[in-house]
């Protein structure tokens, strides 16, 4: 059977024996030939550990038993609440208990908008709390407290702002 088996080999139609034990190094397996001695390889499936959290990262990893190879993946931080801090009362920060990583915030509670000046139209508000950080907001049409339309040329009328003086032709 040695000698027309080798025959079929070479039409390849191979006579493949059993899956060898995975290897410590890649869990590959080999078959090979009775007849020729060719080899074909295949990979098993590996043997993961349960997962388990990497020290000092949002990371967790699952390590094959037999060939130590490594599956890691990123979890979400588990954050703490938010307190003050930094240099202002209206910083706040809050960390991450597994690694460590520190996450930044502001947050003001504004006061309501006022005008900048009795002869502006730009508004300002102010942080209630830190009483340092400004909002300045241009002023657009509906800011404006516009006069009654006037007659400038033939052709064209205007109207005054009551409170900056700036003018709006049509």
């Amino acid at each position: 059977m040695g000698f027309f088996g080798r025959i079929k080999c070479l039409a390849g139609r191979h006579s493949f024996g059993n899956w060898s034990e995975p290897s410590a190094v890649d869990c590959s397996q080999v078959s090979k030939c009775r007849w020729c001695s060719k080899s074909r390889l295949h990979h098993a499936p590996h043997d993961w550990s349960e997962p388990s959290f990497v020290a000092g990262k949002c990371r967790l990893q699952q390590v094959c038993r037999r060939c130590h190879g490594v599956n890691a993946w990123g979890v979400e931080h588990q954050w703490s609440d938010w307190s003050p801090g930094g240099d202002s009362q209206c910083h706040f920060v809050r960390q991450c208990t597994r690694c460590e990583e520190v996450e930044f915030k502001e947050e003001h509670p504004w006061d309501v908008w006022k005008h900048d000046s009795p002869t502006s139209c730009d508004q300002v508000r102010f942080c209630r709390r830190c009483y340092k950080v400004k909002q300045v907001r241009q002023a657009s049409d509906d800011d404006h407290q516009w006069g009654q339309w006037r007659e400038a040329t033939e052709y064209t009328s205007e109207r005054r702002c009551l409170r900056c003086g700036e003018v709006e032709e049509e």
